[in-house]
């Protein structure tokens, strides 16, 4: 997915919330379109909130509500201690979906593409959390990658939609 945002901020959250979800693999992978900075619309992680117990600690942010933060934190969400992650245009950004992040002080049109990958499902929690977050994407794989001469890429997606919940 490539995003243009309008947004200036992008409140707390992680893209796969809760402490199953934690057991399950899945990569972000955030490319740059455009410059960013900590005082201009960078992105701020919460280091190590992708493990529990601190991942569903930050529960509560979950809701994206703009006081949530002061409710629970007695602090504006811009102001919580993290990470601000500054890149530049064409830099690349690997992360797992359980982390916490947000954006705060975003500008008009703030350019990046989205990469998402997870590990292949082998328990009933990771096919449901995969038809949560993904339905009609990822039990449907494009006939490219199914029908491709590499192995590899066959591989990637063999089996995906005789798995798919119905």
């Amino acid at each position: 997915e490539c995003n243009i945002t309008a947004h200036q901020q992008h409140r707390w959250h992680a893209d796969r919330f809760g402490s199953s979800e934690t057991h399950y693999h899945r990569l972000k992978i955030m490319i740059y379109l455009d410059e960013t900075r900590a005082e201009r619309g960078c992105l701020r992680v919460l280091p190590g909130s992708h493990r529990d117990p601190y991942h569903t600690t930050l529960g509560p942010l979950i809701s994206q509500t703009t006081t949530v933060a002061e409710e629970h934190f007695d602090m504006p969400g811009e102001n919580l201690p993290a990470y601000a992650v500054e890149a530049r245009s064409g830099d690349v950004l690997f992360f797992c979906h359980t982390l916490w992040h947000g954006v705060y002080h975003s500008f008009p049109e703030r350019r990046f593409m989205a990469l998402k990958y997870a590990e292949r499902p082998t328990e009933p929690a990771h096919i449901e959390s995969l038809d949560r977050y993904s339905r009609g994407v990822v039990f449907q794989p494009p006939k490219v990658l199914q029908q491709s001469t590499n192995p590899r890429l066959r591989r990637m997606v063999e089996g995906l939609s005789e798995i798919a919940p119905s």
